[in-house]
C-alpha cells in the first residue's frame, strides 16, 4: 500500500516538473531577447499555477 502512493506521487512530482520545464520553454520562446525582463514574473505565475492545479488534483476533482 506504501508502495502505490510512492509511486503516485513520485509520477506526479515527474509530471508537474515537465510540465513546468514544458511552460517555460514555451515562454521563453515567446520572449525571446527579452526573457531576461520576463522569467522572474513567469516563473513566478506557473509556480502559482503549478500549485492551483496540485491542489485540484489533491481535492478529487481531477478534470
Amino acid at each position: 500500500m506504501t508502495t502505490a502512493r510512492t509511486v503516485t506521487a513520485e509520477r506526479l512530482r515527474e509530471r508537474a516538473r515537465r510540465w513546468l520545464d514544458d511552460e517555460l520553454n514555451r515562454a521563453r520562446l515567446a520572449h525571446r531577447a527579452r526573457w531576461g525582463e520576463h522569467e522572474a514574473w513567469v516563473r513566478q505565475y506557473l509556480m502559482h499555477e503549478l500549485r492551483e492545479r496540485l491542489a485540484r488534483f489533491a481535492g478529487g476533482r481531477h478534470g
